[in-house]
């Protein structure tokens, strides 16, 4: 392989786990802002008065 062909792999490599990292991060947000919303309707609803 030439310096070439392996640049282009690693280019394509490089793509692949920008990708995946994005779906990592993305899935994190969506967790934590699930957890964040828990924990705020837990307080929110123990704080309301003859609930």
């Amino acid at each position: 392989m030439n310096d070439e062909q392996i640049s282009r792999e690693n280019l394509k490599e490089n793509k692949r786990n920008t990708k995946n990292t994005w779906i990592l991060i993305i899935t994190l947000l969506i967790a934590l802002t699930a957890l964040i919303l828990a924990i705020i309707n837990y307080l929110w609803i123990g704080n309301i008065p003859g609930a």
